[in-house]
């Protein structure tokens, strides 16, 4: 919704958001950002196809307020974002683009935090602060970043809403909410179609490091996240073994050589403790997936995975130190998920946040 007051002043601000059978999701996410405190953005809600009548619907609801885009078949998030990202580069209109996940909702000031934080750091892409929305003492994530096993995890999750109250930079910023230069997307490109749903933040915050971009954390630019259960999550092997599928091609197509051999000794690590922990509790599943992942790769993903490194950084020079030092501690984020999944998390809150 573009507003009239200081629009000269603020570049315009095209925020996405998908809806796939959410309508009320969808409507609550809508209406926190018909609230925001800044001046010139504009709401474009992707329908990926529904099997109701979301479109009219959503259509009836706000008419104008909204720029509707109905997809005639489920292309799945990465795609239907693409198609939205290249449409607002030709247009040549909008500065930056937001994205809000329809089950998340933002506070007034989200958007306004955004940009400041992008003027004020000079940086191409910015993460907010994601609350879980059914338990609003907990932060949902404070952006992504890489471990030094080689996976880009949501840094923050089921710690106190207190911490991470300063600007920081993250390796990536989460897609359920936060802003993208689109001269960012000109530059390095859009989600790499590899993905369907899921990871493909992670690897284009990634890329952005090897083009030397800025990625940057807003503690103020809060939104509340209702998201899928995380131990729901755990429990789905389906889901496991894209993830560290996903997380195989993303490390091996944008790390140097050099820095994956420094670094095998953690991923050695890594698949220890995967075994110690399907020893300890007598669940395997974590381990079966885990070799699943690593046999798909390797037979499916590994020349995908080459090719797409050596197109990458033969048109970038990235600093090695930096990609280093990019890499973050393992440990508290391991600990953390290793209880959770072993408790329920009421039960285990206090523990939590002494990590």
């Amino acid at each position: 919704m573009n507003k009239p007051s200081s629009k000269k002043s603020k570049p315009l601000v095209s925020v996405i958001v998908l809806n796939w059978n959410g309508f009320e999701d969808t409507v609550e996410a809508i209406d926190s950002l018909l609230k925001q405190t800044y001046p010139n953005f504009n709401i474009i809600c992707v329908d990926n196809a529904s099997t109701g009548h979301d479109v009219a619907a959503l259509t009836n609801k706000y008419g104008d307020k909204i720029r509707m885009v109905g997809q005639y078949e489920n292309i799945g998030f990465v795609r239907a974002h693409n198609h939205i990202f290249q449409m607002l580069i030709d247009e040549d209109q909008a500065e930056y683009v937001a994205l809000l996940n329809n089950d998340a909702v933002a506070d007034p000031n989200w958007l306004e935090n955004l940009m400041k934080c992008a003027i004020e750091t000079n940086s191409s892409m910015v993460s907010g602060k994601l609350i879980k929305y059914d338990s609003r003492d907990l932060l949902d994530n404070t952006g992504l970043i890489l471990l030094q096993t080689g996976d880009i995890v949501p840094r923050g999750e089921f710690t106190n809403v207190r911490t991470y109250s300063k600007r920081s930079r993250i390796t990536a910023a989460s897609g359920a909410g936060c802003m993208y230069s689109i001269r960012m997307l000109r530059q390095i490109g859009l989600f790499d179609e590899f993905f369907s749903t899921g990871y493909e933040d992670s690897e284009l915050g990634l890329r952005a490091h090897l083009h030397n971009l800025k990625v940057m954390y807003e503690p103020k630019a809060i939104a509340y996240h209702k998201g899928s259960k995380s131990v729901n999550k755990i429990r789905n092997q389906n889901y496991s073994i894209t993830l560290h599928r996903n997380s195989f091609y993303t490390y091996f197509s944008h790390m140097p050589i050099l820095l994956q051999i420094i670094f095998i000794p953690f991923h050695i690590m890594k698949f220890i403790g995967i075994v110690l922990f399907g020893v300890a509790t007598l669940r395997f599943k974590s381990l079966d997936s885990y070799l699943k992942a690593l046999g798909l790769y390797l037979h499916n993903d590994r020349k995908i995975a080459k090719k797409r490194r050596h197109e990458l950084l033969k048109y970038t020079k990235p600093s090695l130190l930096k990609l280093m030092l990019l890499h973050k501690n393992f440990l508290p984020h391991y600990l953390r998920y290793g209880l959770f999944s072993l408790k329920n998390l009421h039960g285990i809150r206090s523990k939590l946040e002494g990590i």
